[in-house]
């Protein structure tokens, strides 16, 4: 009894001092996607309760096509494909797609600099398939099933010595120091779904920086004078600009801007057609994911959704998933040429006149770039609210569209 009673006590010593809280820590864990092996990095998958947990990187990182936005304020976590969101609530542990609107139980946690999500419950959510290689071990999420996980096996067990090496190699090289993930610090946090209607007394004001890019070769000069300020802005791109200027469609993205599209040649690729219209959104998101690996459900019709053929164009894009935006404060108004003072005097006339969220227009032209810097430091002055559009925030259209 006596023995029986010592090793219990030894047992419950050895759990207290295991790492983590209810974790498998220690033990390396390979991740696949479709037929890609991940590199090794320090925040691998974990065990807790019967149920594997990976970094949110690891469906963001390789093939799947999957993006991602995290909100620290809500605490909560978006990732989703071009047909699914998932929505992670972390202080309720809670998770929906806004398909179903279910809520099921499931924990997003920060732990090791990142945030895990478990492998299995999202991968199925999303539309992929879910595998655990045990021999290896290797947890594969699949969006296709070309190559049978029996026939993966010998791919996956050529390429673990290589990544096993190289990882070690990379923390020899930190001499001996724990190894980070680039890409493991939460990403920055989108802006809450807009107010409607009035404002209370005294509230911040909120704006929204949205630019219409159609040359793209003031980019540049954008982006130095909004990180200044640190505000994150929308960029509403056309597709045939994006390859001659993707150094800065790259920076946009790594630094937490928005990114929308505005068709491929312009305003022409919305009235000719909705199914020209939709295979020019997509021949332009496929080119941005290329250069920025991000894509994008934002759209913005040049000339206002008003200027669209019909009701028809408009419904072809909720169809094939996009929500369009339009904006309710533009500097340059009627104007061809405006002088940067006159641009810079509207937008603050019409900043003064408009309590709820203002989305302000601003082009990629001589005269708003000069006023740029004053615009953004009227909105610092007068402590605005700066956000940039996710999918997540109700739209401001010409048509009242909220969908």
């Amino acid at each position: 009894m006596k023995r029986i009673t010592a090793l219990l006590i030894m047992i419950v010593i050895i759990i207290s001092v295991l790492p983590g809280p209810g974790f498998a820590a220690g033990e390396i864990v390979f991740f696949a996607t479709n037929n890609l092996m991940l590199p090794l990095t320090d925040a691998m998958p974990l065990k807790s309760g019967g149920v594997w947990y990976v970094d949110y990187n690891s469906f963001t990182s390789g093939d799947l096509k999957v993006s991602s936005a995290y909100n620290e304020q809500k605490k909560t976590l978006v990732l989703y494909t071009w047909d699914t969101t998932l929505i992670f609530n972390m202080e309720n542990t809670t998770a929906y797609t806004t398909d179903e609107m279910i809520a099921h139980k499931q924990w997003c946690f920060a732990y090791n600099g990142t945030l895990y999500v478990p492998a299995e419950f999202t991968a199925k959510m999303l539309g992929f398939e879910y595998s655990y290689i045990d021999d290896i071990p290797l947890i594969r999420i699949k969006s296709d099933t070309n190559v049978p996980d029996h026939v993966y096996y010998y791919i996956a067990q050529s390429n673990k010595k290589h990544f096993l090496d190289a990882y070690n190699a990379a923390k020899n090289n930190q001499n001996g120091k724990p190894q980070t993930n680039g890409d493991s610090k939460s990403p920055e946090s989108p802006p809450d779904p807009p107010a409607s209607g009035q404002q209370p007394s005294g509230a911040r004001k909120i704006a929204y920086l949205t630019f219409t890019i159609e040359s793209g070769s003031y980019n540049g000069k954008i982006l130095d004078a909004l990180s200044q300020t640190n505000y994150k802005a929308t960029f509403f791109i056309r597709g045939s600009t994006l390859m001659p200027y993707d150094d800065s469609i790259r920076r946009m993205a790594a630094t937490g801007h928005s990114i929308g599209l505005a068709g491929w040649n312009g305003g022409a690729d919305f009235k000719s057609g909705t199914d020209t219209m939709a295979s020019e959104l997509t021949r332009a998101n496929d080119l941005l994911y290329k250069i920025a690996k991000v894509k994008t459900r934002l759209v913005r019709i040049p000339g206002g959704s008003k200027s669209l053929p019909g009701k028809a164009y408009t419904d072809a894009l909720i169809e094939a998933g996009y929500r369009y935006w339009d904006f309710n404060v533009n500097p340059k108004g009627t104007y061809k040429n405006p002088s940067a003072n006159t641009v810079y005097n509207n937008a603050v006339s019409l900043l003064k006149n408009r309590a709820v969220p203002a989305v302000i227009l601003l082009n990629d032209d001589a005269s708003t770039v000069s006023a740029l810097p004053r615009i953004l430091k009227y909105l610092k002055d007068n402590d605005y609210i700066v956000r940039t559009i996710s999918i997540l925030d109700t739209p401001v259209n010409q048509n009242n569209d909220r969908r």
